[in-house]
C-alpha cells in the first residue's frame, strides 16, 4: 500500500510553512499535520485534488465508529482535534494554483459534527476527574528528603495554585517569579507560552500552606542553592549512576531546564501515589480551580482566574473546564430556591459590567 503522495507532501509542506508565517504554534501545526495524515491514510493517500464532498463524508462518518486505544468510541474532543484543523487546511487549499474549484465552500462543512452526531457523542461524555484541595494538600504534606523532593512538592502546589500549563513549568526562571506580589511573569520572549501570549498568573491562595510552599521553595532556591534569576524555577535533576553504571534518578539537581514537559506527569504521578491517589494529568488542576472558584466565589474572582489562565474571555475557562458532576448538577439545581435572590446576583453581575466599562472609558482617554 502506498505510504505518502509526492504531490500531497509538496503542498503540505508548503501549508505548514504558510501556518508558521501567520505565526500558529507548534502543537497547532501538529495537530494539523496529525489531521491531514489521517485523511490519507483513510484515502489510501489518494491526490488531494481528487477529494470531494462524498470524500469528505466518509471520511466523517468512519471517524465516528472509530474505537480507541481502550477500544471505546473516539471522543468528541478527539474529533474536535481531527476535524476543524482539515476544515482549515481545505479552505487555504482551495486558494492555492491547481486546486481552485476542486471543492466548493459547502463541500468543506462535511468536515463538521451535525447536531444528532454531536447529541450522541455528548450522551457518552466522560465525567472529568481532578483532586479536590483536601487531596493536594493531603499529597503536599510530607518531608522532603532531598532537593529532587522539595521541587517536586514545589511543582505540584504551582500546579495547584496557578493551573499553569506544564509546557510553560518547564521553562520558568526564577527571575519571572515575582515574590512580593506572589506573580508570575509568563513572558513569551524567555519562556514557552501556548499562541507566545504574555500571561500574569497570580498565586491562588486557595490554600495559605500550598501558596507558602511554592514561597519557601523560590527562597531555598535562591539562598540555599544559589540560583540567579536566569536559573528554571524547577530545573532538572542530576542523573547518578547505580552500582550496574545504568543512569538512575538522583537526590540532587543541575541548573539545566526540565527538557521535556513529559517528566511533569511522572512527578505528579510520584507524589499522588504516596497517598494511594490515582493519576491525574496536569491539565485537570485547570479543571480544580475553575470549579473550585465557580462554586465558591461570583463572576469577579471567575473572571480574573480566567485571565489567570491566559483566557481571551470567561466564556472559553467555562467552555473547556467547568463541568459539575451529575450530583452536583442536581444538588445546585435543588437548592435553586435558597439561593441569592435574582436581584442580588443581577447587582454583582451589573456591578461587574459597569468595572469593566470604566476600565474601557480610561483606555479611551
Amino acid at each position: 500500500m502506498t505510504k505518502n503522495n509526492h504531490e500531497n507532501d509538496i503542498i503540505k509542506k508548503k501549508y505548514f510553512i504558510d501556518m508558521k508565517l501567520d505565526e500558529l504554534g507548534d502543537k497547532t501545526i501538529d495537530a494539523a499535520r496529525q489531521a491531514i495524515d489521517r485523511l490519507e491514510v483513510s484515502t489510501g493517500f489518494d491526490n488531494f485534488k481528487n477529494t470531494t464532498s462524498k470524500t469528505l463524508e466518509k471520511f466523517r462518518k468512519e471517524l465516528l465508529v472509530t474505537k480507541n486505544a481502550k477500544g471505546g468510541m473516539l471522543s468528541i474532543s478527539t474529533i474536535e482535534h481531527v476535524l476543524p484543523p482539515l476544515q482549515r487546511f481545505f479552505r487555504w487549499l482551495r486558494r492555492e494554483a491547481g486546486y481552485k474549484r476542486k471543492l466548493e465552500a459547502l463541500d468543506i462543512r462535511h468536515l463538521s459534527l451535525g447536531k444528532k452526531e454531536r447529541r450522541q457523542l455528548q450522551t457518552l461524555r466522560k465525567i472529568k476527574e481532578y483532586y479536590t484541595i483536601e487531596e493536594v494538600n493531603l499529597a503536599l504534606n510530607f518531608n522532603p528528603k532531598n532537593d529532587v523532593e522539595m521541587r517536586d512538592r514545589a511543582i505540584i502546589a504551582t500546579l495547584a495554585c496557578t493551573a499553569m500549563r506544564h509546557e510553560s513549568l518547564i521553562t520558568v526562571k526564577i527571575g519571572h517569579f515575582d515574590i512580593k506580589r506572589h506573580v508570575i511573569i509568563q513572558d513569551p520572549q524567555t519562556m514557552k507560552t501556548k499562541n507566545s501570549k504574555l500571561i500574569n498568573t497570580r498565586l491562588i491562595p486557595i490554600d495559605e500552606s500550598i501558596v507558602q510552599i511554592v514561597l519557601d521553595w523560590v527562597r531555598y532556591a535562591k539562598e540555599e542553592l544559589g540560583f540567579t534569576d536566569n536559573d528554571p524555577l524547577f530545573p532538572k535533576e542530576l542523573l547518578q549512576h547505580d552500582e550496574y553504571k545504568q543512569f538512575i534518578g538522583g537526590t540532587a539537581l543541575s541548573r539545566n531546564h526540565i527538557e521535556s514537559h513529559n517528566v511533569i506527569p511522572v512527578i505528579i504521578k510520584r507524589v499522588f501515589e504516596k497517598v494511594e491517589l490515582p493519576y491525574n494529568n496536569p491539565h485537570s488542576f485547570r479543571d480544580m480551580l475553575t470549579n473550585y472558584i465557580v462554586a465558591n466565589y461570583g463572576i469577579q474572582e471567575a473572571a480574573a482566574l480566567s485571565l489567570n489562565l491566559g483566557h481571551e474571555n470567561l466564556a472559553i475557562t467555562l467552555g473547556n473546564y467547568y463541568q459539575p458532576s451529575p450530583e452536583q448538577q442536581f444538588d445546585i439545581l435543588s437548592k435553586i430556591g435558597k439561593a441569592k435572590k435574582a436581584d442580588e446576583a443581577n447587582s454583582e453581575l451589573m456591578e461587574y459590567v459597569r468595572m469593566q466599562m470604566e476600565k474601557e472609558k480610561l483606555r479611551g482617554n
